[in-house]
């Protein structure tokens, strides 16, 4: 179980990434799963302390079946979400329509 008691951030959260990576089952908050793409509803966000306090102790004794299916959960998400093809495949499709100069022109803008 990793616990994530997140406060405030932005963006994708590592830390969260690298626990559905290893289909650890996590607790956090909103900012934990905040940035994160499409739906993940193997992750349900507690803010209250007390709402925090007892989805810990509900996973941390879930049955051995539950935790099973939302690490399988977990892990298919990350591939379909953050596995390399995927994103290489979203980046082709993002660069493909700019050629020649316009091509250029958006990679200069990107580095300054």
């Amino acid at each position: 179980l990793v616990v994530i008691p997140l406060r405030y951030g932005a963006g994708v959260k590592g830390k969260t990434v690298e626990a559905l990576y290893n289909g650890i089952p996590v607790v956090t908050t909103d900012f934990g799963v905040e940035g994160l793409p499409g739906k993940t509803p193997f992750l349900t966000a507690q803010n209250s302390e007390d709402d925090f306090a007892k989805e810990v102790i509900r996973l941390y004794r879930a049955p051995g079946d539950e935790l099973a299916r939302l690490s399988g959960e977990e892990v298919k998400y990350i591939r379909d979400h953050f596995h390399f093809d995927n994103v290489k495949k979203e980046l082709l499709g993002l660069l493909m329509p700019l050629t020649g100069n316009e091509l250029k022109k958006e990679l200069i803008v990107q580095e300054s």
